[in-house]
């Protein structure tokens, strides 16, 4: 999933959410959206004009990139996704205290394969060779079965680094 809707995440000085449907009309109006590395522009793996496919749904903007294996190469340990957009409709409240910005409607301009994404539930999968529609519902699911595995990795990671600890003290 390249964008999770609903889900809160910090933006600068503020918290933003995206709303589902916020990039509907950019992606009606087909306007060119680039799969690139960590928003750099030199370092496109495709477009929609081309090999990339967008689909949005209630849930976020899923999407489907055929890749070469050079691109594989290109993406490294890269297992985030993060998009670059116009914003078009925003609407700013401020709730207990912060300030949240609610992206009503945006110009999707690129999608990126990323280290660290804002939206900590995103991911980017790799799959051999698979055709037919996307099931979005399914790429939701996996995509908290990926959140899981990562918790779990840094509680593993966590847990050796206290064990290490009492060693050195013991």
């Amino acid at each position: 999933m390249a964008c999770l809707y609903g889900k809160v995440h910090p933006y600068r000085d503020a918290f933003e959410v995206f709303l589902p449907g916020c990039f509907s009309e950019s992606l009606s109006e087909k306007t060119k959206v680039v799969f690139s590395i960590d928003h750099d522009q030199s370092v496109t793996l495709g477009d929609t004009r081309s090999n990339l496919e967008l689909i949005d749904s209630e849930d976020g903007l899923a999407f489907r990139l055929k890749s070469t294996a050079d691109d594989l190469t290109k993406l490294s340990d890269r297992e985030r996704m993060s998009v670059f957009y116009r914003e078009n409709e925003v609407d700013e409240q401020t709730i207990d205290g912060e300030k949240v910005r609610f992206i009503k409607r945006a110009t999707l301009l690129d999608i990126s394969a990323v280290y660290r994404g804002a939206i900590k539930q995103t991911f980017l999968t790799i799959r051999d060779n698979e055709t037919g529609p996307l099931d979005v519902k399914s790429i939701a699911s996996e995509s908290v079965a990926v959140e899981h595995r990562r918790v779990l990795e840094e509680y593993s990671e966590a847990m050796h680094a206290y064990a290490s600890a009492r060693r050195r003290l013991n």
